[in-house]
């Protein structure tokens, strides 16, 4: 019998063969030579959205933890155990859902190994292949590929604001966003695909602004009526450096607790069921290797299905038990986000002040560890192929910038600054510097 001739695997293996990231090679590579004050030749990465500043403070308290149970050894519910999720749902209550009409409870939380894995979830969950999700541009990079890798979702940016320069929603009237989430949905209606999901990120990665409140019930709005789920991704909620009056960090639960109190029943049962917030340890805690994501949902099938599927990404129950520690210790996390704050604050005062002084616009950031410049001088085309350029050249001045091609950004030569991740304010000025010569050589 001749042998069987078939592929030696899956076609979805194409698809995840690709690397998540264009420039995730480079950086691993940086981190064997970074920048310090005794190595003043080395990368500065700036490329990464994590927070080096207080790690060892997240360090300390995570090893003073009690000691492990040893019913922890054992199986426990995939969705999360119950000690961390009641220690989740208590710290959300009193930060950044303290503004919520209805306090969170165990019961609305799902814990998983990150959010990548919580999204990744909620597509399976609401998205058949082939199905669109419209995210508000520019957005996090990566979520191309979390909503594809395996869901077989097709991503598709949606652009709310004429402000290039700034690329900034935050002054774009609620109802203008409303037009232009239609606009994209006939769009990827007429190419054959239904519109089952919107992603935002609020704070936004990579803008470092919040959405307003107004703004947010529009959305809502425009999914309610269209039966379409809102992702809202705000794992940057509790990195609020600077106070932003025109619109005051307010989470998507809060919005839709004020929105039930004027809608019919049938409507509120609706949203409860569309409207979903994500959460984790790995920003405002800066505990990315730790892996652990959140979801706050009050929707009851979601919970349902994800009973099932996140026995494929539990987080172990060691790492459970020490965050839950960690949360329940109220006064070590109140003392831990304002310093946390202040770091960010300096960090973003130092490099405002370094970008200022080499005459480099940038955008006004006030939440997460972002900071939009503007290095269109510095293009020697006004392409895309340009914008690779220019960040070739900031490479070879062994710097690492996010180009906002990879955002989706409106226009080429703006860049994402993660300035948080190096830890060091000095760090940041010499990464000025360095911009400010590749920008001169053009």
């Amino acid at each position: 019998m001749a042998p069987i001739e078939q592929p030696l695997l899956s076609a979805r293996s194409a698809v995840a063969s690709k690397p998540p990231l264009s420039y995730l090679n480079i950086f691993l590579e940086s981190m064997a030579n970074l920048w310090s004050e005794k190595n003043s030749e080395g990368w500065i990465s700036l490329t990464v959205a994590e927070n080096k500043f207080l790690s060892n403070m997240i360090a300390e308290r995570m090893n003073s933890v009690p000691a492990l149970p040893s019913a922890s050894l054992g199986y426990d519910n995939m969705k999360g155990t119950e000690k961390l999720r009641e220690a989740v749902s208590a710290f959300a209550n009193r930060t950044f859902l303290s503004g919520c009409a209805r306090p969170a409870t165990a019961d609305d939380v799902c814990i998983s190994a990150g959010c990548g894995a919580i999204i990744d979830n909620l597509v399976f969950l609401t998205c058949d292949p082939g199905d669109t999700a419209l995210i508000i541009a520019p957005y996090y990079p990566a979520f191309d590929n979390d909503l594809k890798v395996k869901a077989g979702a097709i991503p598709k940016p949606v652009w709310v604001s004429d402000d290039i320069a700034q690329n900034d929603s935050i002054q774009v009237e609620p109802s203008v966003i409303k037009e232009q989430l239609a606009r994209a949905a006939d769009e990827a209606t007429a190419a054959g695909s239904r519109v089952r999901n919107i992603l935002i990120t609020n704070p936004s990665n990579p803008l470092g602004r919040t959405f307003s409140e107004a703004q947010l019930r529009a959305i809502i709005e425009w999914c309610t009526e269209r039966n379409v789920h809102l992702l809202c991704d705000e794992i940057y909620a509790n990195s609020r450096f600077r106070a932003n009056d025109d619109a005051p960090f307010v989470s998507a639960a809060a919005v839709v607790d004020s929105m039930r109190q004027s809608c019919a029943p049938d409507v509120a049962e609706k949203m409860d069921n569309l409207i979903h917030v994500l959460y984790g340890f790995s920003k405002d805690f800066g505990a990315s290797g730790l892996r652990c994501g959140i979801l706050i949902s009050r929707s009851q099938p979601i919970h349902n299905a994800l009973s099932n599927i996140s026995y494929f990404c539990a987080v172990s129950n060691h790492t459970q038990h020490a965050l839950a520690c960690l949360l329940e210790d109220e006064a070590w996390t109140e003392a831990y986000l304002a310093a946390n704050n202040a770091a960010l604050a300096g960090a973003y005062g130092a490099l405002t002040a370094a970008l200022d002084k080499h005459g480099i616009p940038h955008a006004d950031s006030s939440s997460a560890m972002f900071c939009w410049i503007d290095l269109r001088k510095g293009l020697r085309e006004k392409t895309w192929a340009g914008e690779q350029e220019l960040w070739g050249r900031l490479v070879e001045q062994r710097l690492l910038l996010t180009p906002g091609g990879e955002c989706h950004a409106m226009e080429p030569g703006f860049f994402r600054v993660c300035f948080a991740w190096m830890g060091s304010e000095k760090a940041l000025e010499v990464a000025v510097e360095r911009i400010a010569k590749v920008v001169a050589s053009t």
